[in-house]
């Protein structure tokens, strides 16, 4: 483990189950080493350090988002029946937080290139593509729909309701 500043220019990227990729490392700042991870930072997705979230962004590449061409913080997903997932970064980059959000989120919007149907998933707090599945959440709840054609998506499914789960503080082992 790592003792950073807080957030700033930390975090990190899990290469396998047995090596991760750092962001920033603060020399002779080691707390505990985890001898059964190795680091690796000359494998898996360049963390180049531009923009606010260089680990997120390279996160996204790894798992198939495509920067949008001229814009920093829109990012696509190539999906089945020529629709695009878009994800929108907002937040302290882009705007004031709004009530009831953290200090960065992600809207989210299907397109479809080929018919222009496009639904608005501004609400959805996370969203991917999953085992041929549009897969989201929004209230505490997860979702999943397939796609039926390029004018529409399946009706969505309710994966999961996790709003009962209440947080339970607890020590750490260590």
């Amino acid at each position: 483990m790592y003792s950073g500043l807080g957030t700033y220019e930390g975090g990190g990227l899990f290469l396998s189950d047995a090596s991760y990729k750092l962001h920033a490392i603060w020399a002779g700042r080691t707390r505990k080493k985890a001898s059964s991870l190795v680091r690796d930072d000359n494998s898996g997705p360049e963390i180049d350090g531009t923009g606010d979230l260089p680990v997120y962004f390279a996160r996204l590449k790894r798992d198939g988002w495509q920067r949008l061409t001229g814009q920093e913080k829109v990012f696509d997903k190539l999906l089945p029946c020529g629709w695009i997932l878009r994800k929108h970064l907002r937040g302290k980059y882009t705007a004031k937080s709004e009530r009831g959000r953290g200090l960065s989120w992600d809207e989210h919007e299907l397109i479809n290139t080929q018919s222009g149907a496009s639904i608005d998933g501004n609400n959805w707090e996370w969203a991917d593509w999953d085992r041929n599945s549009i897969v989201w959440a929004t209230k505490g709840c997860l979702y999943r729909a397939s796609i039926k054609s390029n004018l529409e998506i399946g009706s969505p499914a309710m994966l999961h309701d996790f709003t009962p789960y209440t947080f339970e503080e607890r020590e750490a082992p260590h």
